[in-house]
């Protein structure tokens, strides 16, 4: 048994296995082409030979993709979220909330984007990603603004005209609700846990 960890997001967004609660689990025979691509893989890392890391990679993913096909068409309802890589009107809407999740945008110009209906486009989307459109944008602002305050360059109030808000208490609000934590806080705790060289000699911008 071979088991890891990958990290997988569509562009800068979502997690895609964030709701993932239990392991994927599949099983192949020593016919499976799975078997082959894994064995080569294995050998790679073992080998050590010049340019085993980015070989290792790409069979590595051939087995994960293979392996997310087949979970995917058996119904695995744990990996549902994947299903808006399948709808290419839903998956072009999604992208262009991910590419600028601080645009205005609205059901509406999402719909515009898809080439849907606003009813038929809510549908999809949130059949595909298991919420909402502006629970989603919601949720890609909120990453951003993590990244942004981590990176500790911009004041609060940039970023907060950044991620899509007019104000620092309307984002302030927002933030504490996903987080937990005020941005300014959150900054701090994170500005902490950086390594001693991050940063060095830059104070937290305001």
């Amino acid at each position: 048994m071979i088991c890891g960890c990958f990290h997988a997001s569509y562009g800068s967004s979502i997690d895609l296995f964030a709701t993932l609660a239990s392991p994927i689990v599949e099983r192949f025979d020593a016919t499976d082409q799975l078997g082959y691509r894994l064995e080569a893989a294995l050998a790679e890392l073992v080998d050590r030979q010049v340019g085993m890391e980015a070989m290792a990679t790409a069979l590595l993913k051939q087995v994960l993709i293979t392996l997310l096909r087949r979970s995917l068409s058996s119904g695995d309802l744990r990996l549902e979220q994947f299903s808006i890589l399948s709808d290419p009107q839903v998956t072009r809407a999604f992208a262009r909330m991910a590419a600028n999740p601080g645009a205005p945008h609205s059901v509406t110009t999402l719909s515009e984007t898809a080439g849907l209906s606003r009813s038929a486009f809510m549908a999809r989307f949130t059949g595909a990603v298991g919420c909402s459109p502006m629970v989603a944008l919601r949720q890609l602002r909120m990453r951003q603004a993590s990244n942004l305050l981590t990176a500790n360059v911009l004041s609060i109030e940039q970023i907060a005209h950044a991620v899509g808000y007019a104000s620092r208490s309307s984002f302030s609000r927002v933030f504490r609700r996903a987080f937990g934590n005020d941005p300014a806080d959150y900054r701090a705790l994170a500005v902490l846990s950086a390594p001693n060289d991050a940063g060095a000699g830059r104070g937290p911008a305001r």
